[in-house]
């Protein structure tokens, strides 16, 4: 078997400037560097520079843009060997690599693992000195742009033309932030005779089973007789199959095959099981193994539908085993603006979140990075979809150097080969906003899809590579992307910012309810921004107190609140739902938080009652890579935002909603499960004084169907609708008839008590009146079963808090007389 030695761990790390020295710090010895890591975080451990992510700290960081690094480490080599090879899993990003003070070769890509042959630079025994001089990249980088012909719509012109994370540069979400270092996993790979190079795994269903392909690579480093072995291992059984191979000098390709039957198939989340198998590919030689390489596979089948609808339309539509999929998630980010900081375990409470959430997919947005194998392994194991970009976003690149398209090129077969045997992965996609931005509304003045930079990438390189290295699977040159417009309401995908962004009518960009209007067919991008809580704002800003005039708060603040006259966006969501912006800041806040929630769940709605003319609703964006002002549901310190609980139920398989409009209450049922259901409705209308109607209904809502239900008149107060079975409440959906400022929502007194049950605290709350986004305020650890909810006149409510003491619980509600706001 091939020996690796892992070379990760602590080594030491030296620094020069590029060019001019003026503001990068002497270095005055070494300093300890995690590998992996990133210089910046190495930096902060060693008390040269603050916590980039906290206060107006991340500008002292800038200096490591115009500064070269040396890693470097000792290794001893003992093991026989025939090939012997450097593997660098991440090197962020212009790199040169020695051995004992001999070149070993470059690297100009952070996305991708670089292999370099050192067989005839090791010794058999003794000491090594390895070393690795890595800089961003940013100078060499600003040589080479070229403003007047690339453009990006940012102050970055220097960004496109680097293989790395693009939101590093700053965003409206992050600051810039330029990551560098090692921050992957680095590996000396010795191999005796033979190595596996590469393996494709593909599989075809026939009856009960399946038909399981093997293409295999080989690199022999001599002629040899091989046993070549793939062995399948899961649900039902264990099968293999083996072959003896040829070996040449050189590249070597061969196939081996499994019947597996009887086989279970892979769904996402809500649609079925997940089962997955153990795959080994095995390469042996006279009884020694020389390689072996393993896969976590799961056999299911993958297609884009595109069918005609009326006036020449088109649905957008994931199928999976035949399965049409509704698809409800989110847009993900790197999860830390340093992501060599992300660990398993945030990548696993992020993921348990969502599928909390009730999300069944992901789109790995083009500005970040190919994630870590932990994120797949997780969407595989629970069931969640994921649309993957290739790393392009919101700018031209530089398609015409073809330094550049080789560099990508090789990318892309990289990520393709280390991804495609994961089931979770559903599409490729070739860039965010580029043919709809640059090619239509720059290029093409919003007329016509003009030639663009980049564009050969997304419509001739990647689709050409995807077909050849992963023909299962569908391609999609851009995101958004289908028709004359890419941004068409008529077909492909689409951003849905007419709401937040857009519309030039200041009120109309502000108002939710915009969101009914849309025709998408599948809406990749929405979003509605809002304030953190309040701890999280000290948190990330240092500050004592809230502040909003503060330096940290502005620094951390998103830029797209500034947008428009007469106050940033955030002030415009208070005055078009609140009437006005309020003075106190906590007061502020909290509405904040409450339009966020109020908007997704009106986004959610209108999309999934569209369905099937509406087959996804992917809101922009799940979490944060720092404290800020945003579009999240979980913030940066995985805290649960209010709009978390709105989504968790605007998304339950099986949902009840009520849409008050023109004075009637209109209730849907919505069911994405594959069974036909059977639920009794109740609908209910009140005022603020007392009056209330209610009907009930008995449905029958087909596998998959949308179900327009029972109606009631209403005058201005709330609507509320459930859906029940076996006397077990399945959904509810309780909103006001209008915006808040619409409304005279009278001060209430909410009676609740707190009770300790073993490690958990059942809370017990009622009110005469109508409780207006109500909150139980609670430790980090707690958890509620929910939380930030409207509550009904008369209708008690019980909420199981866990891992909490009743003593640190209280009640609150922006309604509530003689509320406390913390």
């Amino acid at each position: 078997m091939a020996d690796i030695i892992k070379l990760d761990g602590t080594w030491k790390l030296t620094w020069e400037p590029i060019g001019d020295p003026t503001g990068v710090p002497e270095c005055k010895e070494a300093l300890a560097a995690s590998v992996p890591g990133d210089v910046h975080e190495d930096l902060v451990q060693a008390g040269i520079l603050p916590e980039p992510l906290v206060g107006v700290n991340a500008p002292l960081h800038e200096w490591v843009e115009r500064a070269r690094f040396t890693y470097e480490r000792e290794f001893d080599v003992t093991a026989e060997f025939d090939r012997a090879e450097l593997v660098f899993h991440g090197l962020d990003c212009l790199a040169q690599i020695f051995l004992d003070g001999e070149t070993v070769g470059s690297a100009a890509n952070a996305f991708v693992p670089h292999r370099f042959d050192v067989t005839q630079l090791l010794r058999r025994s003794g000491c090594h000195i390895l070393s690795v001089q890595l800089d961003t990249g940013v100078q060499w980088a600003k040589r080479m742009a070229d403003p007047a012909k690339y453009q990006t719509g940012d102050e970055s012109p220097e960004r496109p033309f680097l293989r790395k994370p693009q939101f590093a540069f700053k965003w409206d979400w992050a600051p810039r932030l330029v990551t560098c270092g090692i921050w992957r996993s680095v590996e000396l790979n010795l191999y005796r005779k033979a190595a596996l190079r590469d393996v494709m795994l593909s599989s075809a269903f026939k009856d009960r089973g399946a038909l399981l392909v093997a293409e295999v690579e080989v690199d022999a480093f001599t002629s040899a007789e091989c046993v070549a072995r793939l062995r399948v291992g899961g649900p039902g059984g264990l099968w293999q199959t083996s072959d003896t191979v040829s070996l040449c000098t050189g590249k070597n390709t061969f196939e081996l095959s499994l019947n597996i039957s009887p086989v279970s198939r892979w769904y996402p989340r809500g649609y079925g099981d997940q089962p997955l198998y153990d795959v080994t590919l095995e390469l042996e030689s006279r009884g020694e193994l020389l390689d072996r390489q393993l896969f976590t596979y799961g056999f299911r089948e993958v297609k884009l539908k595109q069918e005609p609808l009326a006036n020449g339309e088109k649905t957008f539509t994931l199928v999976v085993n035949d399965v049409d999929v509704f698809c409800k998630g989110a847009d993900w980010v790197p999860a830390d603006s340093l992501p060599a900081r992300v660990t398993r375990q945030k990548y696993e409470r992020l993921i348990s979140e969502a599928c909390e959430a009730n999300f069944n997919t992901f789109r790995i947005w083009g500005g970040g990075i190919y994630e870590d194998q932990v994120f797949y392994d997780l969407c595989d194991r629970n069931g969640i979809l994921v649309w993957q970009d290739f790393m392009f976003a919101c700018a031209e690149y530089p398609d015409d150097q073809q330094w550049f398209v080789e560099n990508v090129r090789d990318e892309a077969a990289k990520v393709i080969r280390s991804l495609r045997h994961h089931p979770c992965i559903v599409l490729w996609c070739g860039n965010n906003e580029n043919d709809w931005i640059f090619g239509f509304m720059n290029r093409g003045k919003g007329r016509r899809i003009a030639q663009f930079y980049g564009q050969t990438l997304y419509h001739q390189h990647l689709p050409s590579i995807c077909a050849e290295l992963d023909p299962s699977r569908p391609y999609w040159p851009s995101s958004p992307y289908g028709g004359a417009d890419p941004n068409s309401e008529s077909e492909g995908d689409r951003h849905a910012w007419d709401v937040s962004i857009l519309n030039p009518d200041l009120n109309a960009r502000a108002d939710i309810r915009g969101y009914r209007s849309d025709r998408g067919k599948f809406i990749s991008e929405f979003g509605v921004m809002s304030h953190a809580l309040p701890r999280t704002i000290m948190d990330y800003t240092g500050d004592e107190r809230i502040d909003f005039s503060s330096p940290a708060y502005k620094f951390h603040d998103n830029p797209i609140n500034a947008i428009g006259e007469g106050g940033g966006l955030s002030d415009w969501y208070q005055k078009v739902g609140f009437g006005s912006v309020p003075s106190d800041p906590l007061k502020y806040i909290y509405q904040s938080l409450f339009y966020q929630a109020m908007g997704y769940r009106e986004a959610i709605v209108s999309f999934r009652i569209r369905k099937p003319e509406c087959s996804g609703s992917l809101f922009w964006m799940y979490s944060d890579c720092w404290g800020t002002l945003g579009w999240t549901i979980v913030d940066y310190y995985l805290r649960r935002k209010p709009s978390f609980y709105w989504v968790r139920k605007a998304y339950a398989p099986l949902a009840v909603f009520v849409r008050p409009e023109n004075g009637i209450a209109q209730a849907y049922v919505v069911n994405d499960t594959l069974s036909d259901q059977t639920v009794r409705l109740i609908l209910e209308t009140g005022d603020f004084h007392g009056n209330r109607k209610h009907l009930a209904q008995e449905l029958n809502v087909s596998a998959g169907a949308v179900v327009p239900a029972a109606q009631l008149q209403y005058e201005s107060g709330y609507a509320l609708a459930q859906i029940w079975q076996n006397d077990v409440l399945v959904s509810e959906d309780l909103t006001l008839t209008h915006l808040p400022r619409e409304l005279q929502i009278p001060e209430v007194r909410i009676d609740w008590r707190a009770a300790q049950e073993g490690q958990d605290v059942v809370i017990t709350m009622s009110s005469e009146g109508f409780g207006c986004f109500v909150w139980i305020d609670h430790p980090d650890d707690a958890v509620p079963e929910d939380n930030y909810f409207h509550l009904a006149p008369e209708r008690p409510k019980i909420v199981k808090v866990a891992n909490a003491c009743a003593k640190d619980i209280q009640v609150n509600a922006l309604n509530m007389v003689g509320r406390a706001l913390s």
